[in-house]
């Protein structure tokens, strides 16, 4: 059973990343409007960097590669997000939903990344 609850949860956890992540690389044009005005270079480029760490921190979650350190790097990439883009926008009612959803997504993050490495000692 400890197999298959923690399968279970890497998929249904690591999937939706990928998700957002194809969606930050197809979407480009559209996803760039998210970015704040403050952050230098090319708003494009971010997210297709973006999407492409999604993705990434994704595969390395579901097939246990690199899982425990993309767990980590997931959760950093997310209290970025927090800081950034959420905490700015409070006390609007969505700021604060989005900011407390991205919180239990780095506790969720930092959970799975201590869990691989338990598992399977350090990559």
């Amino acid at each position: 059973m400890h197999f298959l609850t923690h399968t279970l949860a890497r998929v249904f956890y690591a999937v939706p990343f990928l998700i957002f992540g194809v969606n930050h690389i197809v979407n480009a044009q559209i996803v760039k409007d998210q970015v704040p005005n403050w952050i230098p270079g090319d708003k494009t480029l971010w997210v297709y960097f973006t999407g492409a760490c999604l993705v990434a921190a994704s595969l390395a979650l579901l097939f246990k590669k690199y899982g425990s350190l993309a767990g980590k790097l997931l959760a950093l990439m997310i209290i970025i997000f927090l800081v950034t883009i959420h905490a700015p926008e409070i006390p609007s009612p969505e700021a604060i939903s989005n900011l407390l959803k991205d919180m239990s997504l780095v506790g969720a993050a930092l959970a799975f990344s201590g869990m691989l490495e338990d598992e399977g000692g350090k990559e």
